[in-house]
């Protein structure tokens, strides 16, 4: 029986599992159920192995909605009323508050803890995405349940961005069922209200991360070429295009105006790093040899099989691709514009296979990225660390770990017993050695419980991005990391290197500040001070520094 269905898979005239449905349409779905269930479970094993196995202290975009989520469930955003403060931070914030709700409802009913918000993430949004799949998988590609499991190993990133607390995973489910609308499998169902609802649910995506604007026009962009080069129909996009403007102007207006219109060439400049590092990073997590494959097979099938669907994602993610670059460098997370692409794009290729020898491939070259990504290996620190393109995905899945988690938690004690309460610390470091994130969340992420409520407030950091420097001359206390700790390109961090400066020269907006020597140490080589506000700062102090930052 196995061997015949295996011949099925082969035969694009034979689909054994439509068949058998076909004639035990009475009958529970019970394989489907255990299937799920398979993978529901081995995914939620292991998101619990790399979370009780890791000892890292999270920050930055793998704890910003971790953070924001315990905050909703605390009520910290009810003042003013909760909702109208949701809607406000749509255009106020750079990460708004949409995105933590699920996650703060998970919190809210489980614990704050980082495995009960990574297992929110993993069951809200990466089993739901697999879901879909299989749906996609059953409407373009055969085999669906083969088909799917092929489409998550080969693209390990998925899970890596789930386990790593990157809420923006819940976008994949959004992006998945705009393609699910927008191939249809009979004619007859190509309703306008399709078009419609993909219009609702790329601005749903925009709200849930505003970089998914990317996705958004490259995804148009798509339907556009499709009604460009064979013909479909123009209301199509049009009906598209009309529904998203019309919830942007009428109820996001703000948020079109001083978010998504905003010069981000500009703002991010010092997050640009060159079109290589971008490249590096991509195929590190995707490999040279999967995106070649299905570049190839795409060819094979528009010749030989008049396979013109692939078109659209090519389409999609080289119009992302261009834009994006034009902008800044990729991180992880902006991987996710590409991923639905690359899903369906793998689909469509298995359902054309019609050899052994491509099943066979196809099916090792998913094994062998799903295995190497657990392989021990030397990680880079950053993406500046990638040295070269990867022909398999080599980011690793292993619980991560730091050699100095003690020494940071003893730090952030020594500041919980110093600063006074009402008081303000400020952290002049911003590398991924130290920063303020890596103090707020240094006893959550290693499951001690805090004794103080947060006083930690940001500093400015990026000098593209953080022109109030208002904070830097209003905060009580000053923690300064010298030599001065920054993580983006030479020149982008002046702000943070010449502050550094000032403190450790003891000059201009220093001399505000006394020394508490009892919290002076070194960690990894960077010593640490603490400086407490003892007057308000000169002007003539401060014109004497930004001269620095301006000249």
């Amino acid at each position: 029986m196995s061997q015949v269905k295996f011949r099925a898979i082969l035969n694009d005239k034979y689909d054994l599992e439509e068949i058998a449905q076909r004639k035990q349409s009475a009958r529970p779905h019970h394989k489907t159920l255990i299937y799920f269930a398979v993978v529901w479970a081995v995914l939620n094993i292991l998101a619990i192995i790399y979370i009780t196995k890791s000892n890292y202290i999270y920050f930055w975009d793998d704890s910003t909605y971790w953070d924001i989520a315990r905050k909703i469930a605390s009520g910290a955003f009810s003042e003013g009323g909760f909702w109208h403060n949701v809607y406000n931070s749509v255009a106020e914030q750079d990460y708004n508050y949409i995105a933590g709700l699920p996650s703060a409802l998970i919190v809210k009913i489980f614990g704050e803890s980082r495995l009960a918000y990574i297992l929110g993430l993993v069951n809200l949004y990466l089993v739901t995405s697999f879901a879909m799949v299989y749906v996609l998988a059953k409407k373009v590609s055969k085999a669906p349940k083969i088909a799917a499991v092929i489409s998550l190993m080969i693209c390990p990133s998925m899970v890596f961005l789930t386990f790593n607390g990157f809420v923006d995973i819940g976008g994949l489910l959004g992006c998945l069922v705009c393609f699910n609308l927008y191939f249809v499998k009979d004619k007859d169902d190509d309703a306008i209200w399709r078009y419609a609802v993909i219009g609702v649910l790329l601005v749903a995506l925009m709200l849930w991360r505003r970089w998914y604007a990317f996705f958004t026009v490259s995804f148009i962009t798509a339907m556009l070429a499709d009604c460009v080069l064979f013909k479909k129909k123009w209301y199509k996009p049009i009906v598209t295009i009309a529904v998203v403007g019309l919830i942007l102007v009428v109820f996001f207006r703000d948020f079109l105006v001083y978010k998504l219109m905003k010069d981000y060439g500009n703002l991010y400049s010092g997050y640009k790093f060159s079109v290589g590092t971008d490249l590096k990073l991509i195929t590190r997590y995707f490999g040279i040899i999967f995106v070649g494959m299905l570049a190839v097979s795409s060819v094979v099938m528009a010749v030989k099989k008049k396979e013109t669907r692939t078109l659209f994602m090519w389409v999609q993610m080289i119009v992302c691709l261009f834009m994006f670059l034009s902008t800044q460098t990729h991180g992880q997370q902006h991987l996710l514009l590409y991923i639905p692409s690359l899903i369906m794009l793998t689909l469509i290729s298995i359902r054309h296979i019609t050899k052994e020898w491509a099943l066979v491939g196809i099916s090792l070259l998913a094994l062998v990225h799903s295995v190497n990504v657990y392989i021990p290996r030397t990680q880079p620190h950053n993406i500046q660390e990638i040295k070269h393109m990867a022909l398999i995905p080599n980011f690793s899945m292993l619980p991560v770990s730091r050699d100095d988690t003690g020494e940071i938690l003893a730090l952030k004690k020594k500041l919980d017993t110093t600063v006074y309460d009402g008081d303000t610390l400020g952290v002049l470091a911003s590398s991924f050695t130290l920063n303020e994130d890596i103090l707020i969340n240094a006893e959550p992420s290693l499951g001690v419980k805090s004794i103080r409520d947060n006083y930690i407030v940001s500093l400015p950091q990026v000098d593209s991005r953080d022109r109030d420097l208002t904070p830097l001359y209003t905060v009580n206390y000053v923690l300064v990391a010298s030599p001065a700790q920054t993580h983006l390109a030479e020149g982008s961090q002046t702000v943070v290197e010449e502050a550094v400066n000032s403190f450790m020269n003891y000059a201009d907006i220093a001399t505000a500040y006394e020394e508490v020597p009892e919290c002076e140490t070194v960690i990894d080589g960077i010593t640490i001070k603490l400086f407490h506000r003892v007057r308000d700062e000169h002007q003539a102090d401060i014109k004497t520094f930004e001269a620095r930052l301006y000249k």
